[in-house]
């Protein structure tokens, strides 16, 4: 596309323009169409317009099924419903030529939350459900208060339904869309009748207007028109006032900052600059231009210094926009320095471009909330009668990129708002639609972090990091290493001249980065997994990033390269240590053990032929060995003693203290061997490093995989212990050159290039407020499009790309990869190739790699349903969805169905296993078998799998039947047996250790009891929130609920009258009328569990619990049921089990108890029960 040179060039305006609709032939073609309606009588009312074609009617309820009179209920806000209702249409009818959402357009207008739970979110998750076929589909939204023509009400949120219709064409080639507008009002009333017959029309033509107005004989098409605006005379800025008061949201972001000194450089003014995130204090200013001039926060120091030497007055205030509270405090607080307010400038927003298919409800509301709670919120917290109120939005709600279905549905928002409020409010309302701006702003931001990574807005404590970024609760660290400062890689090189950074500089950073602002704390550091090695090129900076989320108790971490294509390096979870310090130790006692060796360097370097350490790692005094330990004397080099102050646990005596008694590991020959790190099970920080260290070093080692475990505690002269350390693993390999290679670098997506050519022709700084200055010079308008390239063409290139042209030979077009994956290796094979077209139909990625993971890819259980109906679709192949855990990518599925019964055990008859291996840990480490819950399937305990300590070894059982292809077990003590039997193949011998959750809890109990019959042990038989069968049957007296109606949480009591009408009252009522259940439509998959489910009730009905002496672990959920509440701490488990029983408590219902908060807590009560070092 090329720039426009002139601005006066640059500016359009949307229109509304009459055009009858022309019908072709085609129209009369017989069609299926599936009408999803909020209210029925309109959608009979369309549905008769539409005769005699097929119409499936869908309208609201608690849950998807079929009714009586043959329309179906579905929760609109239930993802799974859609797609049980296209799953439907595909196995009975056939799937939809034509997909009618038509919502009620007779109410009042919605709230903003209301039409983002009830519109917006349900029409994605309508395309989500379309986007998972290939077939040729047309999708109509039908709704009202968008266009405003013909003197109808404008209801601005109803705008954000043009989101989902602008981008679902550009992330699915087959499908349509488009957006007719009504006037409001009911449409099964008479005199709508010409109205809908009229719509009928409409959807039958199925043209390319993509937003059309309607009402009685009249028709509308929305139309980009051109509107050249004259130059204003240089520096004339007519709208704003001498000591004018001017707010600006995303004031300190990059336009938000042009802006303001755009105003400074006309006026004297007063300007408010509102930000998510505070300025460090003005004392400290000095110091932060000085430490780093290039960061983000000095350039926004700089910035606010600039405006005020201009004459301006200046104050940044801290709030989040879409938060009513925190504006209104911000506000007050600007009012009280400033006086009452002049203009606003809303610049606040927020990009998070992803596939349609992935994005989550979660992430969509975060890039909505600023441009649309947030422009509420002003309205409704400002009572000044302003000159002006600026709204920035995007071309984005005109074009509909890629990626954008909420930014696009966000602007789209502010547009209708825009308008809206200019027929209301005093003053004027102006939005302006920006493509690009070059140098600043969000786009621009976007590709500096691309193609360098993230740039940090606030100041760090640690002197490694450039400082932090917060992003809602997810908090990033950034800490670029070039030059003097990057003593950590550049003193720890392959002596083939490779840096790497230590895997002790991983632990410091992480402890740093948690400890931000926790102090002096006790930290640990758990489940440490290093990935990949993180290298730095000669003269080349480079960026690490750690982005820390909340998770319970706890944050998990991921650190990860800077750039588009960051690669994940290391994992972990970082929480405040509870554990009491350790007692102090004897060094002399240990040293007296230590007799079989004793070593001193004379360079004070450990002893190897790979690495060629700096001074700060000659810090080895003395090593003296015994059997299976040694202890370490480390002395820090006086030189570097200033580390110290900054460094908790410093990275060059940590590497030393933790591996340099790698000559404990039997057979080693350190001139040969080449052990790097993979990662540490758990890191007690209790107090700082000194300069004097002992370390006393336990090692185990398992010859046959290569891999050494070591124990460390690092103590003080006299024995005082600061830091402890379990379970630091190493690897073999065969040379440090092949640790370095691994490190890759992967090229730039083609994300980078789009972003390139979009800021090559974007809008430069200088040209931005010109623009700004002339569209305020004409006071008649109200939505003006600037952008610096043509619009139109630009949507005539979008129209022209398939975006997602996915063939049976998988090539496909689609979005970007996700950064961090692993590097792309192209389908070979016709079966890969297949299955990678369907991957990347199913979520939204052009390139999809033969080693990529289906769940890092962003797919979940219920893609996964859709993933192996298609497979079973394209391959006549059916697969049980526990699949996944043996082949997660698309080369082994892909060898899974060259030979189905290869890989994974066959799903007939004897040949059946259920056993799915979920984790292979490590070898020599006692698996952990889960056992399935009522429904059998074992794709829950993923969470868990991969959260626990890396070289648990974890498995799951799943039931017989759950694929369809064989009949369910139908007593406890027979899945019981069948279990054993499978176990065994993996661990012939005790002891054992098994979890069931649910009702597996029940069969694990039977599995131990038999095994103790046996004389076989179980070390660890835990029962996840599992009622005793007994309990279940014992009816609730009211005795049983008296005593225990205070633990009932509020939110069940406001949910009893529908659980007693829909399970107790209806069921009798239609019962007594002879009327029968309604039908449920389900998909194979889930109508093999609901049989299994079945069979399993059965079963624990019929299950008496027999008296066994066992050790049991009862994980019970506090937020319960009467049954499970008035059962007791053991859900009643106390009155067989003969051994001891521990109970632990998590915060969740039963249904959520692997997910957070409660997976944490599982996870602790997991690691209290199996200790690290006792399950070897």
């Amino acid at each position: 596309m090329a720039r426009k040179a002139d601005v006066t060039d640059w500016f359009s305006t949307i229109s509304y323009q009459e055009a009858p609709l022309v019908l072709r032939p085609e129209a009369a073609r017989p069609r299926i169409w599936v009408v999803v309606a909020e209210k029925v009588g309109d959608a009979r009312k369309l549905a008769l317009a539409l005769s005699p074609d097929r119409v499936v009617i869908a309208t609201p309820g608690k849950a998807f099924g079929e009714r009586l009179d043959g329309t179906f209920r579905m929760n609109f806000g239930n993802p799974e419903d859609h797609a049980a209702l296209m799953q439907f249409m595909e196995e009975s009818v056939g799937l939809p030529d034509h997909v009618v959402f038509l919502t009620d357009r007779s109410g009042t207008a919605l709230s903003s939350e209301d039409a983002i739970q009830k519109r917006f979110l349900p029409l994605v998750n309508l395309f989500q459900a379309l986007g998972a076929s290939s077939t040729q589909t047309q999708v109509s939204v039908v709704a009202s208060g968008v266009a405003g023509v013909g003197g109808a009400a404008l209801q601005s949120t109803q705008a954000l339904l043009l989101g989902p219709v602008m981008v679902a064409p550009r992330e699915f080639d087959h499908i349509h869309t488009r957006y007719v507008d009504l006037p409001g009002g009911n449409l099964s009333t008479a005199d709508m009748n010409r109205l809908v017959t009229q719509l009928a029309n409409e959807l039958r033509a199925e043209t390319s207007d993509q937003v059309v107005a309607l009402a009685p004989g009249c028709r509308w098409v929305r139309r980009a028109v051109s509107m050249p605006l004259p130059a204003k005379e240089a520096g004339a800025t007519d709208w704003a006032q001498e000591d004018g008061v001017y707010f600006i949201t995303g004031g300190l972001g990059g336009i938000g900052l042009e802006v303001a000194a755009h105003l400074a450089r006309s006026k004297r003014v007063r300007l408010a600059l509102l930000a998510r995130e505070p300025l460090p204090s003005e004392d400290k200013w000095d110091s932060i231009l000085a430490r780093n001039p290039s960061s983000r926060v000095a350039g926004r120091i700089a910035k606010v210094r600039e405006l005020r030497a201009l004459g301006s007055r200046v104050m940044v205030v801290t709030g989040d926009v879409a938060s009513h509270a925190a504006l209104s405090a911000a506000l007050n607080q600007v009012r009280a320095a400033f006086g009452p307010l002049t203009g606003v400038i809303h610049a606040a927003g927020v990009m998070d471009d992803a596939p349609m298919m992935i994005k989550t409800a979660d992430d969509m509301r975060k890039v909505l909330a600023p441009k649309v709670a947030g422009t509420l919120a002003l309205d409704a917290a400002i009572t000044e009668n302003l000159d002006f109120m600026m709204i920035f939005s995007s071309v984005a709600s005109s074009l509909g990129l890629p990626g954008q279905v909420d930014y696009t549905a966000a602007n789209a928002f502010q547009d209708a708002f825009a308008r809206e409020r200019s027929m209301r409010a005093n003053g004027r309302t102006v939005v302006v639609n920006w493509n690009a701006w070059r140098d600043v702003g969000m786009a621009a931001s976007a590709h500096q972090r691309d193609v360098h990574g993230l740039d940090p807005s606030r100041t760090s404590r640690h002197p490694a990091f450039d400082g932090y970024s917060n992003a809602g609760a997810e908090r990033t660290f950034v800490a670029t290493f070039a030059g003097a400062s990057s003593w950590l890689l550049d003193e720890h090189v392959t002596k083939t001249g490779v840096a790497l950074l230590p895997g002790t500089g991983f632990v410091e950073l992480a402890r740093a980065a948690y400890a931000e602002e926790r102090g002096n704390q006790p930290i640990e550091l758990s489940n440490l997994e290093f990935i990949a090695p993180f290298r730095k090129e000669a003269g080349q900076p480079q960026k690490l990033e750690i982005a820390l989320t909340p998770s319970g108790d706890a944050s998990d971490f991921v650190m990860r390269t800077g750039g588009a294509n960051g690669q994940t390096i290391v994992t972990g979870k970082a929480q405040i240590c509870t554990t009491a310090q350790p007692s102090r130790i004897d060094v002399a006692a240990i040293a007296a053990r230590c007799v079989v060796r004793d070593e001193v360097a004379a360079d004070h370097k450990l002893a190897q032929d790979f690495m060629a350490f700096g001074p700060r790692w000659a810090n080895i005094q003395r090593t003296r060995y015994g059997a299976g330990e040694a202890i370490v004397e480390l002395k820090l080099d006086a030189a570097f003693a200033g580390d110290l102050s900054d460094y908790v646990l410093h990275p060059a005596m940590l590497d030393m203290a933790t591996g340099g008694a790698q000559a404990l590991i039997p057979g080693v020959d350190l001139s040969r061997d080449f052990y790097v790190p993979l990662g540490y099970e758990r890191v007690r920080v209790f107090g700082a490093m000194p300069a004097h260290v002992f370390s006393h070093v336990r090692c185990t080692a398992d010859v046959s995989t290569g891999l050494a475990y070591f124990d460390v505690t690092l103590a003080d002269e006299a024995g005082n212990v600061f830091a402890d350390i379990a379970r630091f693993t190493m690897r073999r390999l065969d040379t440090a050159a092949a640790f370095a290679a691994s490190a890759s670098r992967p090229a730039l997506t083609e994300r980078n290039d789009a972003l390139g050519e979009a800021l090559r022709d974007g809008i430069r700084s200088a040209e931005g407020v010109e623009a700004l200055d002339r569209i305020m010079a004409q006071p008649g308008l109200v939505q003006v499009i600037a952008s610096s390239v043509d619009v139109s063409a630009w949507s005539a290139r979008l129209d022209a790309t398939q975006i997602q042209a996915v063939s049976d030979e998988g090539n496909v077009e689609g979005f970007e990869r996700l950064p961090g994956l692993p590097e792309y290796i192209a389908p070979v094979t016709g079966t890969e190739r297949v299955l990678a077209g369907i991957w990347a139909d199913l979520l939204g990625f052009k390139a999809v790699g033969t080693t990529d993971n289906f769940f890092d890819l962003g797919g979940n259980s219920l893609l996964g349903v859709r993933l192996f109906a298609a497979i079973r679709k394209k391959f006549s192949v059916s697969l049980p969805l526990a699949t996944l855990f043996e082949a997660q990518t698309i080369a082994d599925l892909a060898k899974l169905l060259a030979d189905p019964g290869q890989d994974v055990p066959a799903n007939n008859g004897s040949g059946w296993s259920p056993l799915v291996r979920l984790r292979p840990g490590v070898a020599g480490h006692t698996p952990v078998f889960f056992i399935h819950g009522s429904r059998g399937n074992v794709l829950v305990f993923k969470s868990f799998a991969d959260r626990v300590r890396p070289e648990q070894p974890v498995y799951a059982l799943q039931a017989a039947g759950v694929d369809g292809k064989m009949e369910p077990d139908q007593t406890i003590e027979v899945m019981a047996v069948r279990y054993l039997a499978a176990v065994r193949e993996v661990q012939p011998n005790g002891p054992y250790m098994f979890a069931g959750y649910s009702g597996g809890g029940v069969i694990g109990y039977e599995m131990a009891r038999l095994l103790r019959e046996e004389g076989q042990e179980t070390s660890m038989l835990m029962l996840i929130d599992t009622l005793e069968p007994a309990q279940m049957r014992r009816p609730i007296s009211m005795m049983d609920r008296f005593l225990n109606l205070h633990r009932v949480r509020l939110y069940r009591f406001m949910q009893l009258p529908n659980v007693l009408w829909k399970y107790q009252i209806r069921p009798k009522v239609r019962k007594l009328m002879g009327v029968p259940d309604l039908p449920v439509v389900r998909t194979a998959l889930e109508a093999a569990s609901d049989e299994v489910d079945r069979a399993y009730k059965h079963a624990q009905w019929s299950y008496q619990t027999p008296p066994a002496d066992l050790d049991v672990v009862v994980i019970r959920a506090t937020d319960a049921r009467m049954h499970f509440l008035r059962s007791g701490p053991t859900l009643g488990w106390n009155r067989y089990v003969q051994g001891k029983i521990k109970t632990y408590d998590v915060n969740a219902e039963h249904d959520l108890v692997f997910q957070e908060p409660s997976l944490s807590q599982l996870l602790a009560a997991f690691d209290a029960a199996v200790p690290a070092n006792a399950n070897t």
